[in-house]
């Protein structure tokens, strides 16, 4: 019976307590705007790899990433409506090396979600070797990259993606040769 009391005062000391913090939170509008501003400013400010799909005007992310077939680094750079993003991906299954630059343009979204095609240009190299792939064959060339990311933010620090990957190369040794492929890929980002 002693117990019952002491569960009660402590409802009432948990409700106090609340209410104070709430009255206190409506009590200076100024002081907590302030705060969730500068959350979102550095929620804005912080880029991954992949998520958000394009990162806002000067936020920056410089990143590297290593998955089947192929490691990479890179940066990404927000400027006015667009991304810039610039890397260098290095396929261990081919042997092929390539350094790319990508413009994108989130084209619907809002602060959970968003979509954006990118268009790129790159140069590629691939060495020839068959070890893993018979029909491999050596190329310099030409990279041209389309696309899209589409990325949503489940909590603060988890974002589902997915990604379309169409790369072009058109070589230019030997002359009038091209490859095409298409990757799509998905997962999550912490």
């Amino acid at each position: 019976m002693a117990a019952e009391p002491s569960r009660q005062t402590n409802s009432r000391l948990a409700r106090a307590v609340a209410a104070t913090g709430l009255a206190c939170l409506l009590a200076s509008p100024s002081a907590s705007t302030a705060r969730a501003s500068s959350l979102d400013e550095r929620r804005q400010n912080f880029g991954a790899l992949v998520a958000p799909a394009t990162l806002p005007e000067g936020a920056a992310s410089a990143y590297a990433y290593g998955g089947a077939q192929e490691l990479a680094v890179g940066y990404r750079q927000g400027v006015s409506t667009i991304e810039l993003e610039a890397r260098a991906k290095f396929n261990y299954f081919l042997l092929s090396f390539a350094f790319e630059v990508l413009l994108k343009h989130a084209i619907a979204g809002n602060e959970s979600w968003s979509v954006a095609p990118f268009l790129g240009l790159g140069f590629v190299h691939d060495t020839g070797s068959q070890y893993l792939r018979s029909d491999n064959f050596e190329y310099t060339g030409v990279r041209l990259l389309a696309g899209a990311v589409a990325t949503r933010r489940v909590s603060s620090a988890v974002s589902v993606i997915a990604e379309l990957d169409v790369p072009l190369d058109l070589s230019f040794s030997p002359a009038q040769v091209a490859r095409w492929s298409s990757l799509v890929r998905g997962g999550a980002e912490i």
